[in-house]
């Protein structure tokens, strides 16, 4: 596998890294060679061009959450459950876990 970084164009914009096949980076190398661009160049135009080519798809901005909004939505939902009936012997978990450690194995 090889690593190829794409550098913006006119330096604006976000970096690409693609991770690709030496197979595949012959093959376009190959290709760039022919159409006479460097592999940066040619992999920039046939993004470029199966922009040009395919059908577009929705385009509609997502709605916006806060960071928050998905936690207090799981809380809220899970709030009207019934808990355990008795908090757990966390020192008896440990004892289990510590047993399964040094044996290999758990009890169950």
């Amino acid at each position: 596998m090889t690593i190829v970084r794409l550098r913006p164009e006119k330096g604006e914009g976000v970096p690409v890294q693609l991770e690709i096949t030496d197979t595949e980076l012959a093959m376009f190398e190959e290709q760039a060679r022919c159409e006479g661009l460097s592999l940066e160049d040619w992999l920039w135009a046939a993004a470029h061009d199966r922009l040009a080519h395919k059908p577009k798809f929705d385009r509609k901005p997502r709605p916006k959450r806060s960071s928050q909004e998905p936690i207090r939505e799981f809380l809220e939902r899970i709030s009207g459950q019934d808990g355990p009936e008795r908090e757990p012997d966390w020192e008896e978990h440990l004892r289990v876990i510590d047993r399964g450690i040094w044996r290999g194995a758990t009890e169950t």
